[in-house]
């Protein structure tokens, strides 16, 4: 069952590393699943964030790619997608192609603002940022991602 039908509730601490990092920055960005309620994100839990769209042919693509990078990793990192579209739309694509995990609306200047700070200076879709437990930014990824190099940040990402 998709994941963003489960209730949801934007509560993001500051206890993640330090003064909350990207969990605050997200929470001030104004998120909310397509069901208009908001997204609770751990303390301490690697985040993934993908940024995409459903007109975006490059993203559509890559969500399969992403689903079976969380199906082996989900338990260790949170996913997040951040849909750059009409509420609409994402629903009408996730029928279509299941998300498997949280997807949340984005679609305004404060997202723009956000993936222009983690160093999408293009502005382009799409785009994933991959942080640690601390909030740290560990990689970004302009255009598609690519599994395997995905793969291998996670892996050394999960090292001690």
């Amino acid at each position: 069952m998709m994941q963003r039908m489960l209730p949801l509730v934007f509560l993001l601490l500051a206890a993640c590393g330090g003064n909350g990092g990207i969990r605050d920055e997200l929470a001030q960005s104004g998120l909310h699943s397509l069901d208009g309620q908001t997204l609770t994100l751990a303390p301490a839990q690697p985040l993934l964030i993908n940024y995409w769209a459903s007109w975006c042919s490059p993203c559509r693509d890559e969500i399969p790619e992403l689903n079976a990078l969380h199906a082996n990793h989900g338990k260790q990192v949170r996913f997040l997608g951040v849909a750059m579209d009409e509420p609409e739309a994402v629903r009408q694509f996730i029928r279509e192609t299941p998300v498997h995990y949280d997807v949340v609306l984005g679609d305004n200047l404060r997202i723009r603002a956000l993936m222009q700070s983690q160093g999408n200076t293009s502005k382009g879709i799409p785009f994933t940022v991959l942080y640690d437990s601390r909030g740290r930014q560990i990689a970004s990824y302009q255009g598609k991602s690519g599994l395997d190099q995905l793969k291998r940040d996670l892996e050394k990402m999960q090292r001690p």
